[in-house]
């Protein structure tokens, strides 16, 4: 048999593959921002705001988050807030959280003042970050709305009946949220008996505007008991059976009886006096 030729094909050479220089390095992170120059900057930017209907300023410029240790407490501001509106607070806050924003305006020297919010920012930590809709207002027109934001709310009538309706379908899970409703459930319970009582037309349990005015001939000695908050007023008005009063003029409730005669509240002070001496009779609330 004859031998196999070689084959004289040659290999390819391998030739070392080059080196891949390493990837550079990235580049360092921009420092923090000077969010106070920042802000100052995008203010000075920002353009004023608009009318978004003829006749109606819009007044606010920006909404912001910024910490509620920021924000600086208008000296004029009247509002005191007691404990069961703050427990009331809390226990909205705690269970739904900020739904709401507060109200500031933005000062010259910088910094935001203000208007609306301040017992939202005191429950706060400082480093909080609360909503805030700043305002293009003037000193002059930031003191305007103190002054008549609450009680411009306050002139509101209530829908018994819607609000009857909406107090059964919730049940709050904070109890000073659940002690509210409950207030104004027995608030409604009560009105809608002296209610009744007057659509039937017997009159019973309410006074008229007339009865309640002092005469001049008249004089009283008196003591002035202030309900400083809610939950006082509340219990006031049932241990002293106060009625609602109707206005002559309009047949409208305007308010509980704003006067108790001595003899009734001295009634009842007893009346507690001798509950409190029995160790086993425990004192209605």
């Amino acid at each position: 048999m004859g031998k196999k030729k070689r084959s004289h094909r040659t290999k390819p050479a391998r030739f070392p593959k080059p080196a891949t220089a390493p990837p550079p390095p990235p580049p360092p992170p921009p420092p923090p921002p000077d969010t106070s120059r920042a802000r100052k900057a995008a203010a000075k930017r920002r353009p004023k705001a608009e009318p978004s209907t003829p006749g109606i300023r819009d007044r606010i410029i920006d909404l912001r988050r910024v910490p509620a240790g920021e924000l600086r407490p208008h000296p004029q501001n009247w509002r005191r807030h007691p404990d069961a509106q703050r427990e009331a607070l809390r226990g909205l806050l705690a269970e739904i959280g900020y739904a709401g924003a507060l109200l500031a305006r933005e000062l010259e020297g910088g910094g935001l003042e203000l208007i609306d919010g301040q017992m939202r920012t005191e429950e706060a930590t400082p480093d909080q970050l609360v909503p805030v809709l700043v305002l293009n207002v003037d000193a002059d027109e930031a003191a305007t709305l103190i002054a008549t934001l609450d009680p411009i709310g306050a002139m509101a009538e209530a829908n018994d009946g819607v609000l009857r309706e909406l107090l059964a379908t919730r049940e709050p899970d904070d109890a000073a949220l659940r002690r509210l409703f409950d207030d104004l459930a027995t608030d409604l319970e009560g009105l809608g008996a002296k209610i009744g009582s007057e659509a039937s037309g017997s009159g019973a349990g309410t006074i008229s505007e007339s009865e309640m005015e002092l005469r001049p001939e008249e004089h009283y000695d008196y003591i002035v008991v202030c309900a400083t908050n809610v939950n006082d007023w509340n219990r006031l008005v049932r241990l002293l059976d106060l009625p609602p009063v109707t206005s002559s003029r309009t047949h409208r409730r305007i308010g509980m009886a704003r006067a108790v005669r001595a003899e009734k509240v001295l009634e009842l002070m007893d009346h507690l006096s001798e509950k409190n001496k029995s160790p086993n009779t425990p004192l209605r609330q």
